[in-house]
């Protein structure tokens, strides 16, 4: 009997302890607007792998909290899920974002660019500047599409291996 204890209470122990070391490095956010149509929806949920600054390259779709002045408006969103444009050092894409200061030559350290894919329907580094590092959560590895999305598409796939958009 008490080695049967022993396997429930160990077998156990490893379960908990794998799901809080995977609560620690993913999570599952939900897709809120059009910014990022085509390829997510609102109502899409995306596994998030939680990375800092240095991991992420240009191309990746990126989730980061908002600046703090948008956190208390009513209804507002509590992530951001945009593609990463430009990373500390690369060129500033002025064409693309044109409300980045015209000085900037190349991002700068612990900030990065953040676009969405459907510019007529996105808040990002075009009214809201440069991205703060601490803002990023991670960046998208899994999309898990949802009920409301369009008929035909697959439920979840990865998009760890897209090819990424160029930085400039």
């Amino acid at each position: 009997m008490i080695l049967v204890w022993m396997v429930v209470f160990g077998t156990t122990t490893a379960i908990i302890g794998t799901a809080l070391v995977l609560r620690a490095r993913f999570v599952a956010v939900q897709v809120e607007g059009a910014s990022m149509e085509p390829m997510l929806r609102a109502g899409d949920r995306v596994l998030v792998r939680r990375v800092r600054l240095e991991r992420v390259r240009a191309g990746q779709v990126v989730v980061f909290a908002p600046p703090t002045s948008e956190l208390a408006v009513a209804g507002n969103p509590p992530w951001r899920i945009k593609r990463a444009a430009a990373l500390p050092g690369d060129p500033v894409p002025h064409a693309r974002a044109p409300g980045l200061p015209e000085t900037d030559r190349q991002v700068p350290a612990g900030w990065f660019v953040a676009l969405g894919d459907n510019a007529a329907h996105s808040h990002d580094s075009r009214a809201l500047g440069y991205i703060e590092a601490e803002a990023l959560l991670g960046v998208v590895v899994r999309i898990m599409r949802s009920s409301l999305s369009a008929a035909g598409s697959s439920p979840t796939r990865s998009i760890e291996r897209e090819p990424t958009a160029p930085s400039g």
